[in-house]
């Protein structure tokens, strides 16, 4: 069992027609099993802004800051 850790950028505009760059967090358990594969599991996904404030993924490619109500939209292919 390893914790294995990714982040990457994704393109975005905010609700007030700013383009920005959030950054995209990934956690991940991975078990080898007893035939070599791997077998992973999520154990978090973030996604931030600019600020490193932690965002709520309200649809894919859609993310919510509730305490500043800021609207984020990606049409990014890498986008979760």
């Amino acid at each position: 069992m390893a914790i294995r850790n990714s982040g990457w950028t994704i393109s975005a505009v905010n609700s007030n027609g700013w383009p920005c760059q959030l950054t995209c967090i990934r956690q991940v358990d991975v078990t080898t099993l007893p035939d070599g594969s791997e077998q992973v599991r999520q154990l978090s996904l973030q996604i931030r802004d600019t600020r490193g404030v932690v965002l709520r993924p309200k649809s894919t490619g859609v993310y919510v800051n509730d305490f500043e109500a800021v609207t984020y939209w990606s049409v990014d292919v890498h986008a979760p």
